[in-house]
């Protein structure tokens, strides 16, 4: 087993990560960690994005772009045509959810 950075967990459990190891894996006051509980040990994985790499999020993405409603930029040339799928969306899944 490779030495690693020894630290101790505090009161509360709480435990501070290494300077040197946040700065080398992005780790910041906002970020996110996965801590996986194994057999022999906890492994933590900051957590950068919320979606993989794989065909299903691939999708999604593309799906969002598609659809990303009034939180994305509208192009004002399109706008009456981007509502209106907008419109037209909306009512179909009010329709379908009765």
């Amino acid at each position: 087993m490779q030495p690693g950075y020894i630290t101790q967990p505090n009161t509360k459990g709480q435990v501070v990560i290494p300077k040197e190891l946040r700065e080398r894996f992005g780790i910041t006051d906002r970020s996110s960690v996965n801590i996986i509980p194994y057999e022999d040990g906890l492994y933590l994985h900051p957590i950068h994005s919320v979606f993989s790499n794989g065909p299903a999020a691939s999708a999604y993405q593309k799906m969002l772009l598609k659809t990303k409603g009034s939180w994305g930029e509208i192009d004002e040339k399109h706008e009456k045509a981007h509502r209106a799928r907008e419109l037209s969306a909306a009512r179909k899944r009010r329709a379908s959810s009765w």
